[in-house]
């Protein structure tokens, strides 16, 4: 390496440890400087502090497990009770809100949430004033590249965010209580540094976090990926489907139509053919079975009083007469009956009536 590009090194090493208290190897930052030189198009195009504020840039979008270089005090993770003191920089794996049911918060993420999940036998309408309002409790996952220890919002930071993206760098200073591995954070004791790791992002989204919690198989769709299109195909047999089954259902129909048309041609000459057959065609066929039946039994009747003899002749004649009249009326209206079921009407002998 060139003594140049040894003294820039050295020189950023060195603002990144007295402004931003990050600590970073040696060897990487060597290897970035030289990066970022050549993209710039050789030494000496950038600027001192052009080098400080891209080298930067570069350690927050960078995982620190890559960098392998620790910061906080060594089995931190492991004690029972203890105190954190200095300025450390760290990265944040995850976080989530422990304040609220990790159900509801999966339920809100995805459009799903109905307010009446949330009444029940002791849902209170207006919060009593005496009585505490919930506060947000955000739980981190934090590492320096070699330990992760969970830190816990113990009191509001307003610094701090669920929107904030994993992989994002904090700088905690100050006095930090840690108990059973966790920190207790104050808002005194958080600045955000801001960046973030892009890996990161897409396995420690909220959505997945959520899931993670609940004991649920994780969303596998990621933020603007399409769906696949296999429901969209199953539909669409589905549609096919109903549309053959439409047309078969149609044709029968227009078959059903053609056969009551052709057992309703004669009716047409009489007169009530104008009527509107989709609407008759069941009162049609009930009145056709009631007078055809209604017809049987007066020929059954007019055979018996044929047969009872001469003596009733007279009264054959007029009911039978009667009977021709209205069979006459029944025959323009329906089908003409078959011709054995026809009687021919006797001519009435006065001889006999004489007597």
């Amino acid at each position: 390496m060139a003594p140049e590009i040894h003294a820039v090194v050295r020189a950023t090493q060195a603002w990144l440890q007295s402004s931003r208290h990050i600590q970073v190897p040696f060897a990487w930052l060597e290897a970035c400087v030289e990066w970022l030189q050549e993209e710039a198009g050789g030494a000496g195009h950038l600027s001192q502090q052009q080098v400080n504020q891209q080298a930067l840039d570069q350690w927050l979008l960078t995982d620190l497990r890559d960098l392998d270089y620790p910061v906080l005090p060594e089995g931190i993770a492991q004690a029972q009770k203890t105190e954190l003191s200095g300025i450390f920089c760290v990265q944040v794996d995850s976080l989530l809100d422990i304040s609220q049911p990790a159900y509801g918060q999966l339920q809100k993420l995805r459009g799903t949430d109905c307010a009446n999940d949330e009444v029940s036998a002791v849902t209170q309408a207006t919060q009593r004033p005496w009585e505490t309002r919930a506060t947000r409790m955000l739980l981190l996952q934090l590492t320096d590249g070699v330990q992760s220890l969970e830190a816990m919002e113990y009191e509001s930071i307003p610094a701090l965010s669920a929107a904030l993206r994993p992989g994002v760098k904090l700088q905690l200073q100050g006095q930090i209580v840690c108990r059973l591995g966790v920190l207790l954070l104050g808002p005194t004791n958080v600045k955000v540094l801001g960046g973030e790791v892009e890996d990161l992002v897409d396995r420690n989204n909220q959505g997945r976090v959520l899931c993670r919690t609940l004991g649920l198989p994780e969303e596998q769709q990621q933020e603007g990926e399409e769906a696949p299109p296999a429901p969209q195909q199953q539909g669409n047999e589905e549609m096919e489907d109903l549309e053959l089954d439409d047309a078969d259902l149609l044709a029968s129909l227009e078959a059903q139509e053609e056969v009551e048309r052709a057992r309703t041609e004669p009716s047409r000459d009489s007169g009530y053919g104008t009527l509107s057959e989709p609407s008759t065609q069941s009162l049609r066929s009930s009145s056709i079975r009631s007078l055809v039946s209604t017809a049987s039994s007066r020929s059954e009747a007019s055979a018996r009083s044929h047969r009872s003899g001469m003596t009733q002749s007279d009264r054959g004649g007029s009911a039978q007469g009667h009977r021709y009249g209205n069979e006459q009326e029944d025959s323009d209206l329906f089908d003409p009956l078959p011709s054995d079921h026809l009687i021919e009407p006797e001519i009435p002998d006065h001889n006999m009536a004489g007597r």
